[in-house]
């Protein structure tokens, strides 16, 4: 009898080859668990929420890959997205929540949109969430893009875009041995914004890591604090960013990393081939330590090989689409000198990286001027 049962339970399950592909059609589907519903594009679910619901690991196998159709009316939100049910349990055993942006399922090389108002959050991590991905999502108008309550280790944030945020594009609590490549990062220029902002880290666990990356009109690119004045153990990598950095509306000058409290002896801070974009003649690179300046800082053996300048030459600076931040033939971005992380192996539009040398920012150079 537990033979047959067994036999009953294979034969009604879903079978998947390698990583499971489950689907998003904000305009075309439905939420329900009927007639194999998320298992196809073509009988896909409706919602991002009702996805990271019901992607369970025992119903579907790991990795799973929760592919969003682009849409012509967005996923508008009046609420944050809750991801909090389902999480990993490796690297190699990932849930993502992945954009088709290049038009690689629907054959829509549109962004995916998530839409919301400033007062709210986009996509909120839960206490705690490990091994998970967010790839290929463009967030507009909100508080924070993704939100970390505590302990969200391990997750990978690749070629997502955000734009008019208030506090930052990502905010973390106790978040450690996580990656941040290819984002688009457009602040909100009213608003005083720290694009990467972490409340504590954990040392034991990793340090977070940042590759190109592209950051407009911020503040801060990355901030740390710990609470108490009480030593950080925020240990960070950061290699081959953009960083538009620009005078604070509210308190302080310019500042690419913040400090709020003393470096930890633990903390380990590893920072070069950085472009820094910035008017601000008062320009710093710590806070809680006190102000110093770029000379400074390289003294101390950080962002030795990193440089100032006055424009990046995007190809629309100050734009409000993912394609503005591409880098015209001038930029300072081009033929960046360090060797490209293991992990950086395309652009923010997933083409091959590096070609040539590896450029800074989220996106490759083409020659031939426009991209």
């Amino acid at each position: 009898m537990k033979r047959i049962i067994l036999l009953f339970l294979i034969l009604i399950a879903p079978i998947f080859l390698g990583a499971t592909e489950l689907y998003v059609d904000g305009e075309n589907g439905a939420d329900n668990t009927t007639s194999s519903r998320g298992e196809s594009k073509d009988n896909a679910w409706a919602t991002i929420q009702y996805a990271l619901d019901t992607a369970n690991p025992v119903t579907y196998p790991l990795p799973i890959n929760i592919n969003v159709r682009p849409s012509t009316f967005a996923y508008t939100i009046t609420s944050k997205i809750d991801w909090d049910l389902h999480e990993g349990t490796n690297n190699s055993n990932r849930i993502t929540l992945k954009g088709d942006y290049t038009g690689q399922i629907w054959g829509e090389a549109e962004p995916v949109w998530i839409r919301g108002n400033q007062a709210i959050d986009g996509i909120q991590l839960g206490n705690p969430l490990v091994y998970v991905t967010i790839y290929g999502i463009s967030f507009s108008s909100f508080n924070y893009c993704i939100r970390g309550l505590r302990e969200n280790d391990y997750c990978n944030y690749e070629n997502n875009f955000g734009e008019y945020f208030v506090s930052a594009f990502f905010y973390g609590v106790y978040t450690a041995g996580s990656i941040f490549k290819n984002n688009v990062a457009i602040a909100d220029p009213n608003r005083t914004s720290h694009v990467f902002n972490f409340y504590r880290g954990d040392d034991v666990i990793g340090p977070n890591e940042f590759y190109n990356n592209t950051i407009y009109d911020s503040s801060r690119f990355i901030r740390f604090s710990n609470g108490a004045g009480a030593p950080l153990r925020s240990s960070f990598i950061a290699y081959n960013n953009i960083a538009y950095v620009i005078a604070d509306h509210d308190l302080y000058d310019t500042i690419v990393y913040f400090f709020s409290d003393p470096i930890g002896s633990s903390t380990i801070i590893d920072t070069d081939n950085n472009l820094f974009i910035t008017t601000d003649t008062l320009a710093s690179f710590a806070y809680g330590n006190g102000n110093i300046s770029l000379a400074s800082w390289q003294g101390m053996g950080y962002d030795v090989n990193s440089s100032t300048h006055l424009s990046a030459h995007f190809n629309n600076e100050g734009g409000a689409n993912k394609d503005d931040y591409k880098i015209g033939a001038l930029s300072n971005a081009i033929n960046a000198t360090h060797t490209s992380p293991p992990t950086v192996t395309e652009d923010g539009w997933k083409r091959p990286r590096p070609v040539g040398s590896i450029d800074k920012g989220a996106y490759q150079y083409l020659e031939g001027g426009i991209q």
